[in-house]
């Protein structure tokens, strides 16, 4: 059984004081935000903070944000993928054919 020393270096990294399983995202910040994207951050850490029952700290706050935009940036994936989907279904060849009449 491990101790509560080693169980806390486990989780941080002493030089930058992150969490060590923290997933960085290669992508970095979001450089253009809409405004439904700017009010889904606000709405999650107001949320968060309301959850809580008071103001968040600078690293709960930080902690929402991540995750958040991360669900915007598996959003605008699955937005891209759809639209290229209906793009590959638009771009199929059509050829009219004359309808074959009906007959009794």
């Amino acid at each position: 059984m491990i101790n509560k020393i080693q169980a806390a270096e486990n989780v941080t990294d002493n030089t930058s004081k992150k969490l060590k399983n923290e997933k960085q995202h290669s992508g970095g910040r979001l450089q253009r935000v809409s405004l439904t994207e700017k009010r889904f951050l606000d709405d999650a850490v107001h949320a968060a903070a309301r959850v809580k029952g008071k103001r968040l700290t600078a690293e709960e706050r930080r902690k929402v944000l991540c995750v958040a935009r991360e669900q915007i940036r598996s959003q605008r994936k699955a937005e891209q993928i759809k639209n290229e989907r209906n793009k590959e279904r638009f771009e199929a060849e059509f050829e009219w054919k004359k309808p074959a009449s009906f007959r009794r």
